[in-house]
């Protein structure tokens, strides 16, 4: 992936991350109702979030800007376990990497420069606080991806503007969060 991560940062353009429709590796995950497309599809993307920050990607092309859908497959919900693991091992992660350390800086330097997109199969304003305890507003999106949970029922997508307007937030933060970031991200005047 190098030479391409090196023609998009050449490009400067975003690399848009999404979940496949069905995630080599999670055998586990299998059952006979839809555990593998609930859980492996988000889990799968979380993975390589995490793959991302920690492999070296944004470390050695600092410009890449990355766009990953669904917060991040949750992710909100295990940085602080990875931050706890982190602290057992020492700085610097020894022991972290089965051969030699590929980041120089703490993970989330590499975290905090991803982008992540509000929409999803049947996400709430749950998602959204969840995902506020460890992504700033100023990197949240809604609209990058196709809004599936919404594209049958304009009410919903109204509903969840509304709770999202609702926040205890700034305005310009809401404002950001509803379109602003997408739109300075995008270069869209």
């Amino acid at each position: 992936m190098w030479p391409f991560y090196q023609k998009v940062a050449e490009l400067g353009v975003p690399i848009d991350v999404h979940v496949t429709l069905d995630p080599d590796g999670y055998d586990a995950a299998h059952a006979p109702y839809a555990l593998h497309y609930v859980i492996a599809r988000e889990l799968d993307i979380m993975v390589e979030t995490l793959r991302l920050c920690l492999g070296g990607v944004l470390e050695a092309f600092p410009n890449l800007v990355f766009i990953i859908n669904h917060f991040g497959g949750g992710i909100a919900g295990i940085m602080e376990r990875l931050d706890a693991y982190l602290g057992y091992v020492g700085p610097g992660c020894p022991g972290f990497y089965l051969g030699k350390e590929l980041i120089h800086q703490p993970w989330r330097k590499y975290f905090d420069k991803l982008y992540f997109n509000m929409a999803g199969r049947q996400l709430g304003i749950a998602a959204v606080k969840s995902a506020l305890t460890v992504i700033s507003p100023r990197k949240l999106m809604f609209g990058t991806d196709w809004p599936f949970n919404f594209d049958h029922d304009a009410e919903l997508a109204k509903r969840y503007i509304r709770e999202i307007q609702q926040l205890d937030l700034s305005r310009e933060d809401i404002d950001a969060m509803l379109g602003g970031n997408a739109a300075a991200l995008l270069k869209i005047p």
